[in-house]
């Protein structure tokens, strides 16, 4: 792009786990973060080039990558791992599907986007922004005493 000066859009797929640890094993993690810290980096070098560098971070979507993972816990069809990655999540009543990430990825491919660079979109419907695990203490200590 730079050679032929050609200016757009580089987009790179993330994970939540860019966002929190602990959302997958340590090398997952670590690759997730590293990559939105190489996007940051790119964006700033390929800026006076008029390339914008961004990324897609997505909370769970039950792909068929993913499924295999799941029958390991016995979780055997997308819908089911769709609910408890919903019940897990912050916003209720909608499950996060591929073309959510689809669309987002368009929006930082598009003009709509053209002063955009260097960010990381997270598709994630809060769940990296709200902290519930004071809430989940005290449901299971409510349960305990019960």
């Amino acid at each position: 792009m730079v050679k032929r000066q050609v200016r757009g859009s580089i987009i790179c797929t993330a994970s939540s786990a860019s966002i929190l640890g602990g959302l997958g094993p340590v090398g997952y993690t670590a690759s997730k973060h590293g990559l939105v810290g190489l996007v940051r980096a790119a964006a700033s070098e390929l800026g006076k080039h008029g390339i914008r560098v961004n990324c897609v971070s997505p909370y769970f979507v039950a792909t068929p990558l993913v499924m295999p993972g799941m029958l390991a816990v016995g979780i055997e069809d997308s819908s089911a791992a769709e609910a408890l990655a919903s019940s897990a999540g912050n916003l209720k009543g909608i499950a996060l599907k591929a073309n959510h990430v689809a669309e987002a990825a368009l929006f930082l491919a598009s003009d709509e986007s053209v002063f955009v660079s260097g960010h990381n979109l997270v598709v994630d419907g809060g769940f990296t922004v709200v902290d519930n695990s004071i809430a989940t203490l005290m449901q299971n200590a409510y349960k305990t005493v019960m």
